[in-house]
């Protein structure tokens, strides 16, 4: 599997001040299959550079 993770917008909780700011990004995955899907994931700041660049080969 392969991904890609594009920051997009600042999104901001104003009734949940604890985890705001927030990321909001894009999110596109390729499966072993050729299957592509798309989503959505907002990401705290300062774990996006946590994410590991390739997924774990034990992910199924």
């Amino acid at each position: 599997m392969t991904y890609y993770l594009f920051p997009a917008l600042v999104h901001r909780l104003r009734h949940r001040p604890e985890v705001s700011p927030q990321w909001r990004c894009q999110l596109l995955l390729t499966a072993s299959t050729g299957e592509q899907i798309s989503g959505l994931l907002d990401v705290l700041p300062e774990t996006f550079d946590k994410i590991p660049e390739t997924p774990d080969a034990d992910v199924g």
